[in-house]
């Protein structure tokens, strides 16, 4: 492979690091609902803290007590099909936070030795890398923030890809 297609594909993998970290972020915040979400329905099942209609909207005052096949009344059915769906509804919850933590760990895998690499530079180096590639600015401006000549900003960035790729090169 060319240097060129080398050099493309080493900034590629940059651009994916901090996409993925970001996707990270978005997928830990929502692994914090979903678990915010799993205790208020497991708490909801232990408090049986359900709404049960009433029986019959008649206005009577007499007490029926209505007798079924399976000796269970009205209420306690009510009760037992309102503590299913919860139940249901925590095995989804349960279900849906497992896969995000999986992708998070997947992720986290992907992203290793870049993450490794980028944590042995300088800091000034880092910053480079960030805004180059985490926030994607011009030359430009990563020369204004850095209090750098464009050209410099270009060498600089020449410098770092070669500097990543030798260091990928090896930890593979």
């Amino acid at each position: 492979m060319n240097n060129d297609k080398i050099f493309q594909k080493t900034e590629g993998r940059l651009y994916r690091f901090y996409e993925d970290q970001q996707k990270i972020k978005c997928l830990e915040l929502e692994c914090i609902d979903l678990g915010q979400q799993k205790e208020r329905i497991r708490k909801d099942i232990q408090e049986t803290n359900v709404f049960i209609e009433e029986e019959s909207k008649s206005i009577t005052y007499e007490e029926r007590v209505q007798t079924s096949s399976n000796c269970t009344s009205y209420a306690e059915r009510a009760l037992i099909n309102e503590i299913d769906k919860l139940e249901k509804e925590w095995i989804y919850v349960r279900k849906k936070l497992l896969k995000k933590r999986v992708k998070i760990r997947e992720l986290e895998r992907e992203i290793s030795n870049i993450k490794n690499n980028i944590e042995m530079l300088s800091e000034e180096n880092k910053r480079f890398i960030e805004l180059k590639y985490g926030d994607k600015k011009s030359f430009e401006e990563i020369g204004q923030v850095l209090s750098m000549a464009k050209a410099t900003a270009y060498r600089k960035r020449e410098e770092l890809i070669n500097n990543i790729r030798i260091w990928i090169n090896i930890i593979k």
